[in-house]
């Protein structure tokens, strides 16, 4: 009997003590846990875990301060004689079929001008040009806001303009198969001065000038065209299938379009190479402008502005948008026009 009480105290002290002892701890060669997306792998005290991954967010680079209202999507932004001007797609068929000047003040728009449907405008000689897919150009006089004239142009597909002392120029693709062009005209008597044929190349797309140079995109890259001459002299970097152009003093920025990722590019004018590739954006960059100390860039999916330090070429932040569109840079702020409607943001220190 004695043996036996034993036997079943020892038992049971051992069955308590069992009960009292903490699991076999998992170790680094236990087999993870497969986690799903969105998930990753952590042991945590001693435990196998999947945990959520924690998404940065984007560094705060601007605010917006206000939103006016447009009556509709807006394909190319532009300042001059104070005020903002937006090429508009207020019937919402095509491309832009009329131009908005607006006070950067208040946000009130002062004109709504109807022109034919078109993409980019360019401002100079007192007036906005506006180029049409009809393969046509409209002056709208800053006086009246009123078209004064609609020109017509000797190539397929007018793209952008933009303006030099005595001379309007204006980009276009070309018919499928035809070299793009630049064409210059006199802003005093409408009349087509020069036409320069893109040999090799399928379209000339954003331009810009500074002095008596002008940059434009196009499929053959970046090319530097002389204002006095109309010659082109060499291209340099990526194809473009679209996009724009922002000339500063000791820079060229532009935005290309063809491919995915698509990224924002800067340009020695000296050199007529590139210096940086700063911005892979995973579907469209859509526009670039340089102003109050930085190069901003509009970009879609997702839709963003996005800030470059116009020093160091190093990306700075993003600004999520509500959709892309055209950016600018003037009165003291950053002007982006999404679908219905123009924002006025102020950049962060």
């Amino acid at each position: 009997m004695k043996v036996f009480l034993a036997l079943v105290v020892g038992v049971a002290a051992i069955a308590v003590a069992g009960a009292g002892a903490s699991p076999p701890r998992e170790s680094a060669t236990t087999p993870a846990k497969r986690c799903k997306k969105g998930y990753k792998h952590r042991i945590v005290r001693g435990k196998h875990v999947c945990v959520r991954i924690k998404k940065n967010k984007p560094t705060p680079v601007a605010r917006i301060t206000a939103r006016f209202a447009l009556p509709g999507g807006s394909l190319d932004l532009e300042t001059g004689d104070g005020s903002l001007w937006a090429r508009v797609d207020a019937n919402g068929i095509g491309n832009a079929d009329e131009v908005d000047r607006i006070d950067p003040l208040t946000g009130a728009t002062l004109a709504r001008i109807p022109v034919r449907e078109g993409v980019g405008l360019g401002i100079g000689d007192g007036a906005v040009w506006a180029p049409n897919e009809d393969q046509t150009l409209s002056k709208i006089d800053v006086r009246t806001n009123t078209v004064v004239a609609t020109i017509p142009l000797p190539n397929s597909g007018p793209y952008d303009a933009a303006t030099t002392a005595g001379a309007v120029w204006v980009t276009a693709m070309g018919a499928e198969g035809q070299p793009g062009s630049v064409t210059r005209l006199d802003p005093v008597t409408n009349a087509v001065v020069a036409e320069t044929k893109l040999e090799g190349s399928a379209g000339a797309f954003g331009i810009a000038s500074a002095g008596d140079t002008l940059w434009a995109n196009s499929e053959a890259g970046v090319i530097r065209i002389d204002a006095s001459s109309a010659a082109v002299h060499g291209s340099a970097g990526p194809q473009s299938c679209g996009g724009a152009v922002a000339v500063e003093a000791n820079r060229v920025w532009t935005a290309t379009t063809c491919g995915r990722p698509t990224s924002l590019f800067a340009f020695d004018p000296g050199r007529n190479a590139v210096v940086a590739r700063l911005v892979r954006v995973p579907q469209y960059a859509q526009d670039v402008v340089v102003g109050l100390g930085s190069v901003w860039a509009t970009a879609a999916n997702p839709s963003q502005l996005i800030r470059v330090d116009d020093r160091t070429a190093a990306v700075h932040g993003r600004l999520a948008l509500p959709t892309s569109g055209p950016v600018e840079a003037a009165f003291g702020a950053v002007w982006v026009a999404v679908r219905g409607q123009l924002l006025r943001i102020e950049p962060t220190p």
